[in-house]
């Protein structure tokens, strides 16, 4: 991804030098969010859920 974003990032700090590392940081909060709103990663170790599964696949 780098060598994909490295000449815009170089572009960007040629015209704001903080532009880069704002740009960063807004989308590892991006990703942050996602990762907290996900409904995948919501349920990982959900106890009762993985009951209901296995109850599911036991009949």
């Amino acid at each position: 991804m780098n060598v994909l974003f490295a000449p815009f990032a170089v572009s960007l700090y040629e015209v704001f030098a903080p532009g880069p590392f704002l740009l960063q940081s807004a989308v590892v909060a991006g990703l942050l969010a996602s990762a907290h709103f996900s409904p995948t990663l919501r349920n990982v170790g959900n106890r009762v859920r993985t009951e209901e599964i296995n109850k599911e696949f036991s009949l």
